[in-house]
């Protein structure tokens, strides 16, 4: 079940990215947000003025680099509990059908808030996480 929410998820997230709709990005996640690079340090999205902030820089990111579609494909889906699920996916950044970057792992750790399901963790590649915030280029080969 939570593997078909995440279905959707995915879908919405993508269009929220893509498109720069805040609204439903903030549908989508919970607060505090954690992102987690493998490797690196973790931080944490507090409020909602910093969620705006990340979320900002994301989509500037994605649109300096011409990204038309961030496709995920579900590689593992795990139910912890009731309330928390993690999903593994093999995520693919694309301008049409061209990659931006190599395909990498990234893993989503949802809850259930009020019977839906929510982010409240992404774990992913260092390397992705920087370029997310604009500290670097994209580059092949993100783990």
């Amino acid at each position: 079940m939570v593997g078909a929410a995440f279905q959707g998820i995915g879908d919405k997230l993508t269009a929220a990215l893509l498109s720069g709709d805040f609204a439903l990005y903030r549908t989508l996640v919970t607060l505090p947000l954690t992102i987690t690079p493998r490797t690196g340090e973790t931080y944490v999205i507090a409020d909602e003025a910093a969620l705006k902030l990340d979320f900002d820089l994301y989509h500037t990111v994605l649109s300096v680099n011409g990204v038309t579609d961030i496709f995920r494909d579900v590689v593992e889906t795990t139910q912890v509990s009731t309330h928390d699920a993690e999903i593994k996916v093999m995520t693919h950044i694309l301008e049409h059908a061209n990659r931006v970057a190599g395909p990498f792992v990234t893993r989503f750790f949802l809850g259930d808030v009020g019977g839906q399901w929510v982010i409240r963790e992404i774990e992913s590649s260092p390397e992705h996480i920087k370029w997310t915030l604009g500290k670097t280029s994209p580059g092949f080969g993100w783990v």
